[in-house]
């Protein structure tokens, strides 16, 4: 117990504020409130500098993609709520085409970022790296246009961070990633729920 709160105190203070807006950003999306956003641009930018720090440089770099989607989403999401900001939004399921298109995307840059990182980094695990990083890309935007498969691909990658965090001693970081696993499979309930009642 003393060696775990000694790894919690040695946490660099932009883990923390991740963590902890990470958590906000994702229980308020699985609400479907559009105070989401905000919430996550602050976790974004905190794990921008902290991935940095760690040599994890797919997912510094998709902190950048994650920003500027951000924006866009909060944006998106504004247009469409009503005048109360705590509004829930419609969710949908994405076409059979579009799932084809999003998947083959997502192979293909998976692959290419990793080459990239592992010819011109050095990056700890460039593939698994960017394997995860292409991933979340899709979910990113699958989350921006409210599809309820993003949920699915959000439970598969924290699953998979949950672990590549833990081979480099990002504890808080590792925590964080389980408890989105858990949100995530809640945020596909909610909104499969949502679908099912005719919220939609």
């Amino acid at each position: 117990m003393d060696a775990i709160l000694e790894a919690l105190r040695a946490m660099s203070v932009w883990e923390w504020l991740g963590t902890v807006f990470g958590i906000a950003g994702v229980v308020l999306t699985a609400k479907r409130s559009v105070l989401c956003w905000p919430a996550w641009l602050i976790s974004i930018i905190a794990y921008g500098v902290f991935f940095t720090q760690i040599k994890l440089y797919a997912d510094a770099s998709l902190q950048v993609f994650f920003l500027i989607t951000s924006v866009l989403g909060w944006i998106a999401w504004h247009k469409d709520k009503s005048t109360d900001a705590t509004a829930e939004l419609a969710v949908t399921w994405t076409p059979a085409r579009e799932r084809v298109a999003y998947a083959i995307l997502t192979i293909v840059a998976s692959i290419g970022i990793g080459f990239v990182f592992d010819r011109y980094t050095d990056a700890h695990v460039p593939y698994w790296d960017a394997g995860c990083a292409g991933v979340s890309i899709a979910a990113q935007i699958l989350m921006m246009k409210r599809r309820i498969e993003s949920w699915h691909l959000w439970v598969v990658v924290d699953v998979v961070y949950t672990a590549l965090y833990a081979t480099k001693g990002a504890w808080l970081t590792v925590i964080l990633y389980a408890i989105f696993a858990v949100i995530a499979v809640g945020g596909l309930r909610e909104w499969r729920r949502s679908v099912s009642k005719g919220e939609a």
